[in-house]
């Protein structure tokens, strides 16, 4: 009770408050030791069919990433590791590997680096949303009949303005 009490008092002084649910914290907890999203939610106690999504969702919430933050500092606090001392080691192997002349493992060196340091976008893409069956109705049946037919002979949109069977000899249309 005296819990409730608590959160109830931080979750009116603070808005945006909410503590972790249980589970959340499980998946924290399995994040920071493999680093894969599915397989904590899965451990977690998420349902296996949707873990892929669900962890998606719980790295997106606030109140994850803040733990997942903390924790981080905290293991790197423990073990003496930072990410200089991390890409330093890299560029260590980097080194090692230029002498025995193996570049494969130099570039895989180097994009380690450039991914901890943020180079690279991001690979989250949004998918394309189709129309519905009544909006693409609704499109096809404002469209003429030559463009119907336009369409079905592949014609594109710059076609479309030429004659089917081209421009007569005599009358050739400037590039």
């Amino acid at each position: 009770m005296v819990l409730y009490s608590i959160e109830l008092t931080y979750s009116l002084i603070f808005p945006g408050y909410r503590s972790m649910l249980k589970r959340q914290e499980l998946f924290v907890e399995h994040y920071s030791r493999c680093g894969n999203a599915a397989e904590s939610a899965r451990l977690a106690g998420y349902a296996p069919g949707s873990a892929k999504v669900t962890g998606c969702r719980l790295l997106t919430n606030a109140n994850v990433r803040a733990a997942l933050r903390q924790r981080q500092e905290a293991l790197s606090a423990e073990s003496r590791l930072s990410r200089v001392k991390v890409v330093n080691e890299i560029l260590g192997a980097i080194d090692l590997a230029r002498g025995r002349y193996d570049p494969g493992t130099m570039i895989r060196g180097f994009s380690e680096i450039a991914r901890m340091m943020g180079f690279y976008e991001s690979t989250h893409h949004q998918k394309r949303r189709l129309p519905n069956h009544e909006t693409l109705k609704h499109r096809l049946t404002a469209l003429s009949d030559a463009e119907l037919l336009n369409m079905i002979d592949g014609r594109n949109a710059e076609d479309m303005a030429r004659p089917a069977g081209g421009y007569p000899p005599d009358r050739v249309q400037a590039p």
